[in-house]
């Protein structure tokens, strides 16, 4: 189990019986909002207020920190796709070609588009859905 906390600017690994297993605290983090994993056990949390994303290993040790991503809240990587989709306070969606999951990220203008009153996490999921729905044998 790994979880945020924004008032402490931590994030937190325990195991099943509640025992913290590690615990990763940087100045550089504020306010850590989002949690994703990649298929290598990355795990990148996002700092909405330090404007960027760490990337930890799986045992909370800092791999790299990914910087100037304005205030991100939401991010989802697709590995099949090469991309990382990341979504900003003020609803700016933001795609990044990505080379492997351990590669610096390389921005690309595939999508930046202003959502208004709309919520990204909403727009990704009604994305994949329609992915799978077009995919689906039924």
């Amino acid at each position: 189990i790994v979880y945020s906390n924004w008032c402490l600017d931590t994030v937190t690994a325990m195991c099943d019986e509640g025992q913290v297993v590690w615990e990763y605290r940087s100045p550089d983090l504020k306010y850590p909002q989002e949690l994703e994993t990649d298929s290598c056990e990355n795990l990148y949390v996002t700092g909405a207020h330090s404007h960027n994303v760490h990337v930890l290993s799986s045992s909370g040790d800092k791999i790299r920190i990914i910087e100037d991503i304005q205030s991100p809240y939401f991010f989802k990587i697709n590995e099949d796709e090469g991309i990382i989709c990341v979504c900003s306070e003020k609803e700016k969606i933001i795609v990044y070609q990505i080379a492997s999951v351990v590669d610096t990220l390389k921005k690309k203008d595939i999508l930046r588009k202003e959502k208004k009153k709309s919520n990204p996490r909403k727009f990704y999921e009604q994305k994949n859905k329609k992915k799978v729905h077009k995919n689906s044998l039924t």
